[in-house]
């Protein structure tokens, strides 16, 4: 029976779109969790030499926060980009079209945009949102439900205005060692490097770490589970 290739990290994905990775930039994509995952076989290509490592988790680790800042509030016409999809502030609401309101305060501002973060059609898919008031900051939370990778552009805003942090990695568990300087299989005419990983029930996770310390990579992360 031919096993079903699932693409949990790439342009064409549609629970972890993503663009190109950054110069010695890192991106972590996670696995579904089912009764076929105990053994899987991670298909990592590029077009350029990359390195991955293995890890797993009590639960989909993918987070973020996205931090403004009241002393530079944003303003219309500033966007973000996240997995792809880009968000934009304006004079009013308009989620069919990916704006959210910028309000009286970035307090508004935040829960405008958490908001449409969270709208089923013209949302995050397989994120949640949820807005935290810290002092003169308003923090938003993106945790994972079914997402499988998570990327940030900061698009037009200043990153003072929308400052993204990661919060993925202090949620996994090192898994082996990593496997380094992989060729840039995008260059070589294969479907990509297979990286065996099992995992015995917990989340499988795999970074990808762009080893150019230049240039971007274009990369594609699939995956095959296995039940044994």
């Amino acid at each position: 029976m031919p096993r079903t290739i699932e693409t949990l990290a790439g342009a064409d994905s549609t629970t972890g779109k993503i663009g190109t990775i950054p110069a010695a930039g890192t991106v972590y994509v996670a696995c579904p969790v089912s009764d076929l995952t105990k053994r899987v076989k991670w298909i990592a290509s590029a077009n350029k030499a990359f390195t991955v490592q293995r890890y797993v988790a009590e639960s989909n680790p993918l987070s973020c926060t996205l931090t403004l800042a009241d002393a530079t509030a944003v303003d219309d016409g500033d966007t973000c980009i996240l997995n792809g999809l880009t968000f934009e502030a304006d004079t009013a609401a308009s989620h069919a079209n990916r704006k959210y309101a910028v309000g009286a305060s970035n307090a508004a501002t935040a829960a405008n945009l958490a908001a449409l973060l969270n709208d089923a059609t013209y949302g995050l898919p397989g994120f949640t949102a949820v807005v935290e008031a810290v002092d003169a900051t308003d923090v938003i939370t993106l945790v994972a439900t079914t997402g499988t990778a998570l990327q940030f552009g900061q698009g037009t805003s200043d990153a003072n205005e929308i400052a993204f942090a990661d919060t993925t990695l202090a949620k996994l568990m090192v898994d082996g060692a990593a496997v380094a300087d992989a060729a840039a299989t995008g260059n070589t005419g294969t479907l990509g490097a297979v990286t065996e990983h099992e995992n015995d029930g917990f989340v499988p996770v795999l970074g990808i770490t762009n080893n150019d310390g230049a240039d971007a990579m274009t990369a594609v992360v699939k995956a095959v589970r296995f039940a044994a």
